[in-house]
C-alpha cells in the first residue's frame, strides 16, 4: 500500500500530461472543431481523416519529416561511428580525446 501511495503522484501527473491531451486529440479528430468555443461540436466520424489523406500539403509534411528524419538519424549514426573508429585508433590526442 505504501509503494502504491508513494506512485500515485507520478501516476496522476502522467495522467494529466500524457493522457488527457491525447484523450481530447482523439475526440477533437472525430467532431467538426470551429471556434472551440461549441458546448458541443457535431460528430462527423473520419470526415476529418478523409480530407487530411486527400490534402497534398499533408503528403509534403510527411515527405519532409521522413527526409529529415532518416537524414538525422544517418548523420547521428556516421558521426558516432566516425568518432568511434577515430578514438581506437592511436594519435597524439588520443588520451585528452578518451578523457584519461
Amino acid at each position: 500500500m505504501f509503494a502504491i501511495l508513494l506512485m500515485a503522484p507520478t501516476v496522476v501527473w502522467t495522467l494529466i500530461v500524457l493522457v488527457y491531451p491525447i484523450a481530447i486529440t482523439l475526440r477533437n479528430s472525430v467532431h467538426r472543431v470551429g471556434t472551440g468555443f461549441e458546448p458541443h461540436p457535431p460528430f462527423i466520424g473520419l470526415a476529418n481523416y478523409a480530407a487530411l489523406v486527400q490534402d497534398p500539403v499533408f503528403w509534403k509534411a510527411v515527405q519532409v519529416t521522413v527526409e529529415f528524419t532518416v537524414g538525422n538519424l544517418a548523420g547521428s549514426f556516421g558521426f558516432g561511428l566516425l568518432t568511434a573508429l577515430l578514438l581506437q585508433h592511436r594519435f597524439w590526442a588520443r588520451p585528452v580525446a578518451r578523457a584519461r
